[in-house]
Parts: C-alpha cells; sequence; structure tokens
C-alpha cells in the first residue's frame, strides 16, 4: 500500500469515528461544562468569598468522564441502528461501512470503561462516590436507551431530554453538596441557576427529540420502532412539538421580563432578541413540516437555540 492510500485510508477512518462519536455534540458538551464553570460556578463562589470547588484535574477528569460516556452512548447507538440508519444516514452511516459491527462494539467498550475510571478521580478526591454511582447508571442507561427504550413510545425521547439537563444538574450539584450547611445564600443561588438552565435543556432537548422523531420516521417504522411519530404520525407530532415550542416561548419571554424588573437589561436584551426570537422562528418552522425531509431546518434550529442558551452564561456576571 502506497503512502497516499495509507493516508487516505486513516483520513477516512478519522472522518468515520468523527461521525460515529458525534463530535459536534461532543465540543457542545464540552463548552457547557466549560461556561457553566467558569462563568457561573465560579464567579458564584468568588462573590461570596470562596474558592473554586474543583482542582484543574478533578475538574479534567470529570468532563472528560462526561465526554467519553456520552461518546460511547453514541458508539451503541449507532451499532444498533445499522438497519434504520440505512434509511436514516445514508450518506453518514458508518457502523457495517467502514467501521464494522465488532469493531465498533470495541470502541464502546474503551470509550465507557475509559470514561468510569476517569470518574473515579473527583468522586474520590471529593469523597463522594456518588459520583462515580451516576456515572455508572449513565453509562448503562445508554446501554438500555440504545437497546430497548428508543423503541418506546415517548421513554427515548424524554430520557434522552433527562440525560441532556443531567449534564447541568450534575455540576451544580457538586458544589451544592458541598457548601450545604455552611452557607444557605450560596446554595438558593445555584438552585437557580441549575434549575433555569437544566430546565431549558431539558425543554429544548424534547423538543428537538420530537423533530428527530419526524425526521427518521422512515427508518424507525422499518425497523419497528414506536416512536411518537411512527404511532401517531407526523401531523399529531408536529401539534405536540408546537405546544411544547408554545411553553418554551412563554417561559423565555417570563425570564426576559424578570431580567427588566430586575434591572439587567443587557442579559434581558440577550434574552428577548437571542433566545425569545429564534425559538418564534422555530415555532413556525416547525409549523411548516409536511414530511421527513422538511425536519432538517427546524432540527438544526433547535440545536443552535441552545447553544445560544449556554452562551448566555459569559453575560450573567
Amino acid at each position: 500500500m502506497g503512502f497516499e492510500q495509507a493516508m487516505t485510508k486513516v483520513l477516512k477512518y478519522c472522518a468515520a469515528c468523527w461521525h460515529l462519536f458525534r463530535v459536534n455534540n461532543l465540543i457542545i458538551i464540552i463548552l457547557t461544562a466549560f461556561l457553566l464553570q467558569y462563568f457561573l460556578i465560579v464567579p458564584t463562589l468568588i462573590n461570596y468569598g470562596y474558592d473554586n470547588c474543583f482542582s484543574t484535574m478533578e475538574w479534567t477528569c470529570f468532563v472528560a468522564g462526561i465526554v467519553l460516556i456520552a461518546a460511547g452512548g453514541n458508539c451503541i447507538n449507532d451499532c444498533m441502528d445499522i438497519i434504520s440508519d440505512i434509511v436514516n444516514k445514508k450518506k453518514n452511516k458508518v457502523i457495517g461501512q467502514t467501521i464494522s459491527y465488532n469493531r465498533g462494539m470495541i470502541i464502546y467498550y474503551i470509550t465507557t470503561i475509559s470514561g468510569l475510571l476517569l470518574s473515579i478521580v473527583p468522586s474520590y478526591e471529593k469523597n463522594m462516590p456518588w459520583i462515580f454511582i451516576c456515572f455508572l447508571l449513565c453509562a448503562l442507561l445508554l446501554w438500555q436507551y440504545s437497546t430497548l427504550w428508543k423503541k418506546k413510545l415517548l421513554i427515548g425521547n424524554l430520557f434522552i431530554a433527562i440525560l441532556s439537563s443531567w449534564v447541568v444538574f450534575f455540576l451544580f450539584l457538586i458544589p451544592i453538596n458541598i457548601f450545604k450547611g455552611i452557607n444557605e445564600n450560596i446554595i438558593q443561588d445555584f438552585y437557580l441557576l441549575m434549575f433555569c438552565y437544566g430546565g431549558l435543556a431539558f425543554l429544548f432537548t424534547f423538543i428537538r427529540e420530537l423533530i428527530k422523531t419526524m425526521e427518521d420516521v422512515r427508518g424507525d417504522a422499518r425497523t419497528h420502532c414506536r416512536t411518537i411519530a411512527v404511532v401517531w404520525g407526523i401531523k399529531k407530532t408536529k401539534q405536540i412539538t408546537l405546544a411544547f415550542i408554545a411553553i418554551a416561548i412563554i417561559t423565555l419571554s417570563f425570564i426576559t421580563i424578570i431580567l427588566f424588573v430586575y434591572q439587567h437589561f443587557f442579559l434581558a436584551t440577550y434574552a428577548g432578541l437571542g433566545l425569545v426570537c429564534p425559538t418564534c422562528l422555530l415555532f413556525y418552522e416547525t409549523s411548516i413540516i409536511k414530511n421527513s425531509k422538511t425536519c432538517h431546518k427546524p432540527s438544526l434550529l433547535s440545536k443552535i437555540i441552545m447553544l445560544l442558551g449556554i452562551l448566555s452564561a459569559v453575560l450573567v456576571y
């Protein structure tokens, strides 16, 4: 094999791994963890006269563990979706083409076990065994989701939404546990931030999951997955999705008004223009969905809104 052929093969394999792990989504997880930690949690601690509750090594192991568990979850999901991906992911299908099923399973075990091992570091250093237990539970639930739950009506969608908000809740729960009984004011601030960001992460992930069921309806029907779009059809799924988007618009509008009342004008303006307006656009784009082929734009828009929501952390302090 010549050098050019070898390099082509390596690049092809790297591109396959990029799609397999959903690296774009993993980058969003890292960005979320970084912004929440260093623009919300640490500034809140400093305001009350405390230092960062994580050392650099603990935080790095913690986030790397989350990323590897998520990468493993994406890998096992593709391994279990070989048939449906023939329809849903013609261009980006990895397992069964560039990477074999057996090799995909090996990659899954390596990434998941590595993530669990890394979670031992913050768990041990903070004397919080529940951190490792939560990582282990998350890994087991991702397996359960890929092999069973994703084929059940709404259960899989709710699980992914909960898992998305879990990252946010998890980051705040550690300092909450550290400062419980020491400073109740800081606990109240953390709870407020946790439920705002975690709740919105849950809501928009669930909205995107509903849109995704409409986008993947053909492949899911072929593999007998009982998703909401397969069972109730695209029209009814679209109506339910619009109802949740309306809830998101009302919630974000309420938050914007509260921010104006408390004179956080810059953050309020960002919430109004950067979150409420795009969510209204999402409502319109979802309302004109006719079939699975017209779902890509609202699906992408929901991701952009989630990213804009995360970026708002920069403006809080």
